[in-house]
């Protein structure tokens, strides 16, 4: 099963349509409602926020044993540049239509992005949360020319088959 997890009802109902076999749940990512029962868990640019170690103590605890994180996240030294490199990406997927957004959709992106990139982040804070919280970094990716980091990490336990 997949879940969707956010605070906003918009974002939720946005998330069901486009993806069709999600579960929603409405809720603050800080106050995460799950204990072992993930093989992995997926946190795209939401963790640049002031409470990394709430949140990635939350997301361990949801992880089962031998469990992985995915977290995506701008480099914060380089969010101008970063934004400017994903609106002209996210421009040219919708000008080839292999986006499928409305250009209302797409403007909403564009601005809940834009308000998202206030706070500070960066691979290095984001690798130093993951291992106070005992997770293994794993792997750690720049990509988007080095304006955006992906990071993969394993809660200590079984290896997944």
């Amino acid at each position: 099963s997949v879940y969707g997890l956010d605070i906003s009802k918009d974002s939720l109902l946005y998330a069901k349509q486009k993806a069709g076999r999600l579960n929603v749940i409405k809720g603050d990512v800080k106050k995460l409602p799950f204990c072992e029962g993930f093989d992995g868990v997926s946190c795209a640019s939401s963790l640049g926020f002031k409470e990394k170690d709430i949140i990635v103590e939350g997301i361990r605890r949801a992880l089962i044993p031998g469990g992985f994180v995915a977290v995506t996240g701008i480099e914060g030294t380089k969010k101008e540049q970063g934004m400017k490199i994903m609106g002209s990406e996210v421009l040219k997927a919708y000008k080839e239509g292999k986006l499928k957004l409305t250009k209302e959709d797409a403007q909403k992106v564009v601005d809940f992005v834009s308000k998202m990139m206030g706070g500070l982040d960066s691979s290095q804070y984001m690798a130093e949360a993951l291992e106070r919280n005992k997770l293994t970094i794993k792997q750690i990716k720049p990509f988007c020319q080095d304006t955006a980091y992906f990071i993969l990490a394993q809660k200590e336990g079984r290896a997944l088959k």
